[in-house]
């Protein structure tokens, strides 16, 4: 809420907005919340990391009808995609008060964030809302294989709003995705673990012991179940030890939390 620009009176628009019996009820709940989260930080007197950008760029606001230049050439910022309304208020006015020009990096393919206030309209319209620039696009990779860009790569293009580009890689697989099936009808969990069990032991096979296996699922309580199935127990950090064989390294992540890691194997 605080870092898509809201402060206070933004829930009065946000009402005004929505006719949904439930959204509203969630508003009303949510400004009771924030009301005594902004009280608890002023009796404190704290400030958390939105207030810390919000109040610099208010600051900056002030300085430049003060007419104050600030020497800068050059703003880089990284994960550009990643960028809440917030923080894209603040590169736009240390902009227009040093006059320097704004190199922002980043991929729409890898917007994720929307549940922390990135909005991704931002970058897509990053050359209409600075008037001006240059796109240039990284057409090369050397993370995946070309066989798996394509297939992701298409996938993600399905949605219209996406920006359209082809990425070149030296890599090659055969065939880079295979998808197992279970019975999921009965005995589902069982099923599961017993179609992953069989999926480590094949890469192991093929591949080796040495060879590092990610894991990813979509909740956490499943690295929960994977441990009671038997087949698994829990490592150090975000390590699974398999039981057949403790040597092979295996990392299990949540989906969310498994964005660019770079894995390759």
């Amino acid at each position: 809420y605080k870092e898509s620009g809201y402060d206070k009176d933004g829930f009065k628009i946000l009402l005004q907005k929505h006719t949904n019996v439930r959204t509203n009820l969630f508003l009303q709940i949510a400004e009771e919340v924030y009301n005594y989260y902004q009280n608890s930080l002023k009796q404190k007197n704290a400030v958390d990391f939105a207030d810390m950008i919000n109040d610099a760029e208010r600051l900056l606001r002030t300085a430049e009808e003060k007419k104050i230049y600030l020497p800068y050439k050059y703003i880089i910022v990284d994960e550009f995609q990643d960028i809440a309304r917030q923080r894209f208020n603040l590169t736009k006015t240390l902009a227009n008060i040093t006059g320097a020009k704004i190199v922002a990096v980043g991929d729409d393919w890898q917007s994720i964030f929307a549940f922390a206030g990135a909005d991704i309209t931002l970058f897509q319209k990053f050359l209409e809302l600075m008037g001006h620039g240059v796109e240039m696009q990284i057409k090369h990779t050397y993370r995946n294989a070309q066989e798996l860009i394509d297939i992701a790569g298409g996938f993600i293009q399905k949605n219209p709003t996406q920006i359209k580009k082809q990425l070149i890689s030296p890599k090659r697989i055969k065939d880079p995705v295979e998808i197992v099936e279970y019975d999921g009808t009965t005995s589902v969990l069982k099923n599961w673990t017993k179609a992953i069990d069989e999926c480590v032991e094949r890469i192991v096979k093929e591949y080796g012991e040495k060879k590092s296996i990610l894991l990813i699922t979509r909740f956490n309580f499943e690295k929960d179940r994977l441990c009671e199935s038997g087949y698994f127990s829990e490592g150090r950090g975000d390590f699974l030890i398999w039981k057949k064989n403790p040597n092979v390294s295996i990392t299990c992540l949540t989906a969310h939390s498994s964005k660019g890691l770079g894995f390759d194997n």
